[in-house]
């Protein structure tokens, strides 16, 4: 359980959040404060308007993860996700970085992802990286699996594993292995 960082509140930073992020923000008895960033955050506006949609209640920011130390103080957050997009992103061992970063000791970076997502989606467009298991530890690398990098070993320095649940879900009629790992800020 993340403890929140005043009583009754608890500040989120959800990253490549998409359109809309899809964290719940409201829990009763506590006050929580989302702040969803996403590279292609301005895009993402020009269409909900000329969809004639509602703006959602939390507007999603144009910060790229690779950036956040720039904008983010450090330890501002209690907790940092990050759900299937870490494959788009130009330096996604740079954006766990600032995620963890961006969090006080003690807090959570959650991250989602499809197994192996850049493969499933033939490297093209955004899908640049495959993130994957190997037995339990969980791994990214470019295109071939070439130089694979140990997520909870590269971040040791500074985070413990906390969590990796693995899971397959149905996407349009292709069941697919997917898993969370929870990394825990332990050093300043």
């Amino acid at each position: 359980m993340l403890h929140l960082a005043r009583e009754g509140t608890l500040r989120v930073l959800d990253v490549g959040a998409g359109p809309i992020t899809n964290l719940g923000y409201v829990h009763p008895g506590t006050l929580i404060h989302i702040t969803a960033i996403d590279a292609l955050a301005d895009q993402f506006q020009t269409l909900l308007r000329e969809l004639d949609l509602t703006p959602p209640p939390v507007v999603t920011i144009g910060i790229r993860g690779e950036e956040l130390d720039r904008f983010i103080p450090a330890q501002s957050y209690d907790a940092a996700y990050c759900t299937n997009a870490l494959d788009h992103c130009f330096d996604p061992l740079r954006v766990v970085s600032n995620m963890l970063h961006a969090i006080r000791v003690g807090g959570v970076v959650s991250m989602l992802h499809f197994v192996d997502e850049g493969e499933f989606e033939e490297h093209e467009g955004l899908h640049q990286w495959d993130l994957f298991l190997d037995g339990d530890r969980p791994m990214i690398a470019k295109e071939g699996r070439a130089d694979p990098i140990d997520l909870c070993a590269h971040f040791a320095d500074r985070s413990e594993q906390v969590e990796l649940r693995v899971w397959e879900q149905d996407v349009r009629g292709v069941e697919r292995k997917c898993f969370t790992l929870r990394l825990r800020r332990t050093k300043p």
